[in-house]
């Protein structure tokens, strides 16, 4: 039978039928037909899985497991191993070779299938009317607890700057409705084009009626460090060294995730880490467990870096905050292909760092042209990588990083959650939807990136605003996110005054803004740098201003009036800062006034805005919990109105000190971070 005459009495799924009724076909019930009568290709399983947003290698493992021929498969390979140096690519290869192997034999594929009693295809459903949804439990005050110890200290420096990188300028979050780009194309299936990833429907349901099938795990920020991954899988007891010293997994059907600042971060193991757990996720997998990857970050900073997504000066510029936060992006060094290579010689020098500070002090002297030595060189060091088993591998473990997973109730990220994350995830009312959509933007983009030389697109440079953001430090239910948010406002006038020639500077800003640009700076940069010390004229143009908030309204997914608030504080900054600027008092009580008026802005956007409008968008989202990396800016978590916010970063009074750094999901819904329970 052809592909095409297997499905051409298919309806896509939601097509209507005669008697109200649908045709229910779902995806892989369909490639399991294939199966069993011995049509299903190579490339059909890699077109799906692009669909599904998954691998092929997992596709297919997932569809043997369901015929039951895990076992089978396990043997096969086992037995391949012999005879093939692995690669990257190998168990792909080896599953895609013991597909087409059984195929052949349909007869065996049919009578293994009939042991475990292969899924017939429904023909029809009946369409079931809805059950009326509970109205939103009313909620009561928020409130955020402080642990009652304060974090214990790490034994490495905290070097965390609020400086941020140079970043190239980036696009709307929002944009008017016509302007807004076009979805990624999705590749072209064989199968009808309305059958989608099975994605549970969003269920609001208390943390104690959720089933769950397994214990779910999280694991802290590593910041590239070998010591931590070893010390918190040992801990959980999911894996385990075997005679050679490879990781072995012992989860069985566990979850486990990593909450990301892996690579490019401050310690020199990133990518040996990286390698392990992909390991851990393939041997996982296998027994019916997951992990993850979670990229926080300093892993973006890598692949920027990796990709030369910057100026040409990008490397000089930042040499400071990169030897002081990202010394890990040295480890990309041994992949030169210069045998000669100055490079790995100064990446075996930084690797002592933490033994020698003369040596640290050493690289400081001469860091902008070591940084712009390796920032040149990553064409070069791509390209190697592409072409050499071990570099394919890392890159190949780069592509299946994610964004954000979901496990039954708890939503996991790397950055503290904050309202513009919270916008972006429930605007559909289906979370796990969202992070769906998110993880195969951001793996797509990757992997073009990375293997085909293409630049990251509108929809991943979005994504990277919103979610790696390393200002991203406050809950979005705390007064602290709303200031956050009035000086975002403020930067967003700012840059529309400015475009519109409404705001004038002197000629060094103009000179530095035209090199750097003028999107994405903080308020603080605006003020100090700019406003204070280079302002000539504010052309206060109202309809230019409403412009500016309407799209910052957009973009947060927020409402009110704002535009009176913004004037006035426009004017304090056009007519009474300057002339104040040489007089020390009467500049701080002017400056004092500023900072009142922004604050007044956070107020009415709190409360125009309550924060329980969007937990109770969370809940409905069916998640009762937010379990979190980034290290936090205070030692604080938020449990009230049903909701959960910790990170294993935090620890607490009376915690055993076996839990610090992870996080535990018991399969009765209690939780452990950090030695504290909760849902208890």
């Amino acid at each position: 039978m052809s592909e095409k005459n297997l499905f051409s009495n298919a309806l896509p799924l939601g097509a209507k039928k005669e008697n109200n009724e649908i045709a229910d076909i779902n995806r892989e019930d369909i490639l399991e037909t294939l199966l069993k009568d011995g049509n299903l290709t190579r490339d059909i399983i890699i077109r799906e899985a692009e669909i599904i947003g998954v691998t092929a290698e997992r596709l297919g493992a997932r569809l043997l497991s369901k015929a039951g021929l895990r076992t089978s498969l396990a043997d096969y390979i086992k037995q391949i191993e012999k005879d093939v140096s692995q690669n990257e690519l190998f168990r792909r290869d080896a599953i895609f070779s013991f597909l087409e192997k059984i195929q052949q034999k349909p007869e065996k594929v049919e009578e293994e299938i009939k042991l475990v009693g292969f899924p017939e295809i429904p023909k029809k459903t009946i369409i079931k009317q809805p059950e009326e949804e509970p109205q939103p439990v009313v909620i009561p005050q928020k409130e955020v607890l402080t642990p009652e110890a304060p974090i214990l200290e790490s034994v490495q420096p905290i070097l965390e700057s609020p400086v941020e990188f140079e970043r190239p300028p980036l696009p709307k979050i929002w944009a008017e409705p016509e302007q807004v780009p076009a979805p990624i194309s999705t590749p072209e299936s064989i199968l009808p084009t309305k059958l989608i990833e099975h994605i549970p429907q969003p269920e609001r349901k208390n943390w104690w009626e959720v089933k769950r099938e397994a214990e779910v795990m999280a694991i802290e920020d590593l910041d590239g460090d070998m010591k931590k991954f070893e010390k918190h899988i040992r801990s959980l007891g999911v894996a385990e060294k075997d005679a050679a010293g490879k990781w072995q997994w012992t989860g069985d059907d566990k979850k486990l995730v990593f909450l990301g600042d892996i690579l490019g971060d401050r310690c020199m193991d990133g990518v040996e880490i990286t390698s392990n757990i992909g390991d851990l996720a393939k041997q996982a997998e296998q027994q019916g467990g997951q992990v993850d990857f979670l990229c926080g970050n300093h892993d973006m900073d890598l692949i920027r870096f990796l990709c030369g997504d910057g100026s040409d000066n990008y490397a000089e510029k930042n040499a400071d905050l990169l030897t002081g936060q990202n010394i890990g992006i040295w480890e990309l060094a041994q992949f030169d292909p210069d045998h000669d290579s100055e490079l790995k010689k100064v990446a075996l020098f930084v690797r002592s760092f933490s033994e020698d500070d003369v040596t640290f002090d050493k690289f400081r002297q001469d860091q902008q042209w070591l940084w712009k030595k390796l920032y040149d060189k990553m064409p070069e060091i791509l390209a190697n990588m592409r072409n050499s088993q071990e570099g394919r591998m890392v890159l190949e473990d780069i592509c299946n990083i994610k964004v954000a997973v979901v496990h039954d109730d708890i939503l996991f990220c790397h950055t503290d959650p904050t309202i513009k994350m919270i916008v972006d995830l429930t605007r559909d009312g289906n979370i796990n939807q969202r992070v769906s959509e998110i993880n195969r933007i951001v793996q797509e983009n990757l992997r073009r990136t990375l293997f085909q030389n293409e630049k990251l697109d509108d929809n991943f440079r979005r994504i990277e605003e919103t979610y790696f953001n390393a200002h991203n430090r406050k809950y979005f239910v705390e007064q602290e996110s709303f200031e956050n948010l009035a000086e975002d406002l403020l930067v967003k006038v700012m840059e529309y005054l400015y475009e519109n020639n409404a705001i004038n500077f002197n000629q060094d800003a103009k000179e530095d803004f035209d090199e750097n640009g003028f999107k994405g700076l903080k308020w603080e940069n605006w003020t100090v740098n700019y406003l204070f010390r280079q302002l000539d004229s504010i052309d206060i143009n109202k309809s230019v201003i409403e412009r500016g908030i309407d799209e910052w309204k957009r973009e947060n997914g927020l409402s009110g009036d704002y535009i009176d608030d913004v004037i006035e504080i426009l004017r304090v900054i056009g007519e009474k800062m300057p002339k104040v600027f040489d007089n020390n008092e009467k500049w701080h009580t002017e400056f004092k006034k500023l900072n009142e008026l922004t604050e007044l802005i956070a107020e009415k956007i709190k409360n125009v805005n309550p924060v329980e409008d969007d937990i109770v968008k969370v809940r409905n989202s069916g998640i009762n919990a937010i379990i979190h990396g980034h290290s936090p800016a205070t030692n604080r978590y938020y449990d009230k109105n049903d909701l959960l916010i910790v990170s294993p970063h935090v620890t607490f009074s009376g915690g055993s000190n076996k839990g610090i750094g992870v996080s535990i999901i018991k399969k009765n819904g209690k939780i452990k971070v950090g030695g504290k329970d909760f849902h208890q």
